[in-house]
């Protein structure tokens, strides 16, 4: 029997956080080039920085020539981020289209006859389709000319204020973690256009099975108010607006199959209980899932305003009584 559009969305919710997961590695790539780079820059500091400069000049031949140096690494460590991340959403495709074909298979009957979405196809929409007006590379490229920019003004600002080498790489150190929220921001809006293009393409080569498709936001107090007013609704396919509508958008869009009636409005906590307890454990985490289904502790409190994790230790600082209550 075809998957009701209930169970279609309980797939689709499951894969995004595998998904999400899968994006996080790829921050993880990016970082770890933003904090090599990072130290060789402060080498080059320590080592050529114009201390003793008493006359300071933006001018300053000696100045040129550590902006030079630090500007050599930084463009050959962008080139590396741009490929990173790049490569890194891309290299999802092929599962990401097994995972829509699979699902689409599963929507209808058996015997339908149905074009599947293939890898090269997901990687030519995914890198040459815009999300919220630019490529994929684009904002990749942004994103290391914005750390070069910033790195390059930072040092200036701190050289003409009379700053030591050690008060500017301080400086230096704000810029990197400026960078890697942007890493995060792009590497996670880019998984979520991976996904769409994919579940797009599928629909629209297919579109007497699939002449519909629900917009499916994740509801919770972080939802955008354009991801909640669109939450549920119903588009003709090709014919409305797909995610990701924002940077970090979590919304993804249901296929719906002729005949299918669609997926009720389900916010993250309802769909949650109805999870198995190892689904809820592997998502939560044992403590987190205790707290929440003691009633102690909501899931919107599991996360910053920018949507990450909180550790247990800040839990603890924040809802210290609910984990006394749980006895935690």
């Amino acid at each position: 029997m075809p998957l009701t559009a209930e169970e279609a969305y309980g797939l689709i919710v499951l894969h995004g956080i595998d998904l999400e997961r899968y994006g996080k590695t790829v921050v993880r790539e990016v970082v770890s080039i933003l904090e090599t780079t990072q130290t060789d820059i402060e080498a080059r500091l320590n080592g050529s920085y114009p201390d003793q400069d008493n006359l300071r000049s933006a001018d300053s031949l000696r100045l040129r020539g550590v902006l030079e140096q630090i500007n050599t690494l930084q463009v050959s460590a962008n080139a590396a981020l741009t490929d990173v991340i790049v490569t890194g959403i891309v290299t999802a495709a092929s599962d990401e289209a097994a995972f829509v074909n699979r699902l689409g298979a599963g929507s209808v009957q058996a015997s339908a006859n149905m074009a599947g979405v293939s890898e090269a196809q997901l990687i030519a929409a995914a890198t040459r389709n815009p999300f919220e007006g630019k490529l994929l590379k684009d904002y990749a490229s942004e994103l290391g000319a914005n750390w070069r920019n910033r790195t390059r003004a930072q040092i200036v600002t701190g050289y003409m204020q009379g700053e030591p080498s050690q008060a500017i790489q301080r400086r230096l150190r704000n810029t990197v973690e400026i960078s890697k929220r942007g890493a995060d921001l792009v590497v996670r809006t880019g998984v979520t256009h991976l996904n769409v293009q994919a579940t797009r393409i599928h629909a629209e080569q297919n579109l007497s099975l699939f002449p519909r498709y629900q917009w499916v936001s994740t509801l919770d107090s972080r939802t955008s108010p354009v991801c909640r007013a669109r939450a549920g609704k119903i588009y003709e396919t090709g014919k409305g607006p797909v995610p990701p509508a924002h940077y970090r958008c979590r919304s993804r869009i249901l296929n719906l199959a002729e005949g299918m009636d669609e997926a009720p409005e389900l916010d993250y906590g309802s769909w949650l209980e109805g999870q198995s307890a190892e689904t809820q454990n592997d998502i939560l985490g044992p403590t987190r899932r205790k707290l929440w289904k003691r009633g102690e502790v909501k899931l919107d409190r599991f996360v910053d305003r920018s949507g990450n994790q909180l550790t247990l230790d800040d839990l603890k600082k924040r809802n210290a009584k609910a984990f006394e209550r749980a006895g935690i």
